[in-house]
């Protein structure tokens, strides 16, 4: 859990690591020698209750945003295609009905494959994540 992150002492300390020689009694007066011996400050960052709740929220919305977009776009794809939403209807009630009329399990709904191939058809032409530009 997320709460768990939170700890009660040493927030903001810093300290200093000296990954070469924890030891060294030598005065660096240059930049390059401090940059040589790979010294450097290192924060400790502590989670408090607000960052807590702000990271479980950021993940919260951009969540229900990707799937909000990816079942738009499912919606808007069938809308345009009238032949794809009917076999898929006829999919889904063929599934209703071999579950007696009641609405079907977890399971059976991920076992039917033109649902699977609509939503994965839709996520091709219309991704929620963004475009990923490569350069040679």
């Amino acid at each position: 859990m997320m709460i768990d992150c939170i700890k009660a002492e040493g927030a903001g300390e810093e300290k200093e690591v000296d990954k070469l020689n924890a030891n060294s009694n030598k005065d660096i007066h240059a930049q390059y020698e401090k940059d040589m011996q790979f010294t450097h400050h290192v924060k400790q960052r502590q989670f408090d209750e607000d960052i807590i709740v702000a990271t479980s929220l950021a993940l919260l919305v951009a969540g229900y945003d990707t799937t909000g977009m990816a079942l738009s776009f499912l919606g808007y794809e069938l809308g345009k295609n009238p032949e794809v939403q009917q076999k898929l209807q006829d999919e889904i009630d063929q599934a209703f009905d071999e579950n007696g009329g009641e609405m079907p399990d977890y399971a059976t709904i991920q076992e039917l494959p033109y649902l699977d191939s609509c939503i994965h058809e839709s996520l091709r032409l219309h991704t929620p994540a963004g475009n990923i530009f490569r350069k040679v």
